[in-house]
């Protein structure tokens, strides 16, 4: 569970002098905070609507007390609330926007109409931070090359995969190693070097590089989520909280709509047709 918080502000009368008075009471005795259960796809968040910045939370509020923490996110430039921990980092946002890429990248191998023994496939993790996107990966290419710089740790999801799936993965020692792949799916900041015109999904806007079609920014929705998204919370962010704070799977399933190359937008078709090319 986490929080969104909302700040507010009271209309003010029209009249100078009730307007005066009105900001006065209020500094006095700001409104009370209000709280609202919002359900989403079989899980829910809680909206906070606060009056006053850096407001306390009341003590006798019901449901706190059953959690460690309050995890909140809030609109830039607004300071979290006392006693309110970031919902999200920066590293659930991209672990989610790496998840998103690896559900289209199964897709997409299954719509670029190649045979099973074509469907190769590069992996790029340098940091080592998304081993368990192997399983699913696997599951829908011939081949997975990974380049990584923690080998240990994606050992022992390699050696299970190649028992239950008999398929292999392979190790590379540099990026520009990854030969006779389709395409890539890249989470590291470092830039793609050595891929030519394979078209590379990445997790990192600002990684750049020397493909002819580095895929960035996926877009991508899910309706029951963007109704009540709150005014000033970043989309990512509150899809990331969805995901890690509320546990609501639909999040982890999505894949994109459309995402970016340099400034111009990218369908799935392009890049479909553009691993199908031979």
């Amino acid at each position: 569970m986490f929080l969104t918080i909302t700040p507010m502000n009271r209309p003010l009368p029209r009249n100078p002098f009730l307007r005066m008075w009105r900001k006065v009471v209020d500094k006095i005795n700001p409104p009370a905070t209000e709280f609202r259960r919002v359900e989403v796809c079989g899980g829910a968040f809680t909206d906070v609507r606060v009056y006053a910045p850096g407001a306390a939370f009341p003590e006798g509020w019901r449901g706190t007390q059953r959690l460690s923490a309050w995890y909140a996110l809030c609109p830039p430039g607004y300071d979290l609330p006392q006693g309110c921990l970031p919902a999200v980092s920066a590293a659930d946002v991209r672990r989610l926007v790496a998840r998103v890429w690896c559900n289209t990248a199964v897709e997409l191998l299954g719509r670029s109409g190649l045979p099973l023994s074509e469907r190769r496939m590069g992996f790029i993790d340098p940091g080592g931070e998304h081993p368990g996107l192997l399983e699913d990966l696997i599951r829908a290419a011939s081949e997975v090359m990974v380049y990584t710089e923690n080998r240990a740790l994606y050992q022992g999801y390699a050696d299970k995969l190649l028992e239950e799936y008999g398929a292999p993965v392979v190790f590379v020692e540099e990026m520009d190693r990854l030969c006779g792949v389709r395409f890539a799916l890249h989470t590291g900041p470092q830039a793609v070097r050595g891929l030519g015109r394979v078209p590379v999904l990445t997790v990192w806007p600002d990684a750049g590089g020397e493909g002819s079609l580095i895929v960035h920014s996926p877009v991508f929705t899910l309706p029951q989520a963007d109704e009540v998204l709150p005014p000033g919370i970043g989309h990512d962010e509150f899809y990331a909280a969805l995901w890690e704070r509320s546990r609501i799977a639909a999040v982890g399933q999505l894949s994109i709509c459309s995402a970016s190359c340099g400034k111009r937008v990218v369908t799935k078709e392009e890049i479909v047709q553009r691993i199908a090319q031979r």
